[in-house]
């Protein structure tokens, strides 16, 4: 049986939403560790999905996770540009993050070649690693946009809808994506996700052995979800949110991927190709 809860909207924190700052379990009074729907109630409004949660989601979630940790023992996917959601605003720390799938913002180098400020195109791990991506990333992928019909029906028909206005080759087969983060050992500080459409959900799974911690948190609403081992949410990745600390052992691992449209490749329907042979899908005139 899945748990229905309804925070009203005047009962939110509203003075700050603690962006860039770490979170603590214990600061938490709302805890959820069953499936759990959850609905912010809005004045003279149909109340809004926060998030929806589903306790080991993933079938054979073990066999999974040690399918992708061998993928992505890359150092492709690390990034010093996660500024906010490392906790270190205009400082440069390298964090385990990198994304896969298809992504509209370039390189300076890319923005030089093409003449153009963005452009959809596969990321580089998806480029070097495409046996990877395609026997291994694409499938579970596939698994998640399911689940995601599953639980979410009306809002994955609405991400259905509106995947179909990007090309085909910047779509994640088989799925409503277009984009998947990785992150690897990492807890992030209260951050917003910018850039992916608004009116559907992003879908978060955790995946791993060995580890404590790192439950995911609405620190506006004061909710915090005990995330573990094969769990999934679709959640409204725009409200602030992040990760409780994190306790990894010397051998486990913590993963958490999420998958998501970027809404600006609906604008990208050029098709250009460099010398090198990697494409690009630029904007058309008037975009």
């Amino acid at each position: 049986m899945v748990r229905v809860m309804i925070i009203d909207e005047n009962e939110t924190e509203t003075e700050t939403d603690r962006i860039g700052e770490s979170l603590h379990a214990n600061d938490f009074s709302q805890k959820i560790s069953k499936d759990t729907d959850v609905y912010i109630r809005i004045p003279d409004a149909k109340p809004k999905l926060l998030f929806s949660y589903r306790r080991k989601a993933i079938p054979d979630a073990k066999s999974w996770s040690d399918r992708l940790r061998q993928c992505f023992v890359t150092p492709i996917l690390t990034s010093d540009r996660r500024f906010i959601a490392s906790g270190n605003r205009g400082k440069r720390v390298t964090v385990r993050s990198g994304v896969i799938g298809f992504y509209d913002r370039l390189t300076p180098q890319q923005k030089k070649i093409l003449g153009v400020n963005m452009a959809g195109r596969a990321t580089a791990f998806t480029r070097h690693f495409h046996e990877a991506w395609v026997s291994t990333c694409v499938p579970f992928f596939q698994l998640v946009s399911s689940l995601y019909r599953k639980h979410c029906p009306s809002y994955y028909k609405i991400q259905e809808r509106f995947i179909q206005k990007i090309e085909r080759e910047l779509r994640i087969q088989g799925t409503v994506f277009t984009t998947a983060t990785v992150n690897q050992d990492w807890a992030t500080s209260v951050h917003r996700d910018r850039g992916d459409f608004p009116d559907g959900m992003s879908c978060l799974v955790v995946l791993g052995n060995g580890f404590k911690g790192g439950f995911l948190a609405f620190p506006r609403r004061n909710v915090l979800v005990k995330m573990r081992h094969g769990d999934m949410i679709m959640m409204d990745s725009h409200e602030p949110h992040g990760n409780t600390e994190l306790n990894v052992q010397k051998d486990g691992k913590r993963l958490s991927l999420v998958c998501y449209v970027r809404t600006d490749l609906q604008l990208c329907h050029t098709k250009v190709e460099t010398e090198n042979g990697e494409v690009f899908y630029t904007p058309s005139r008037g975009s």
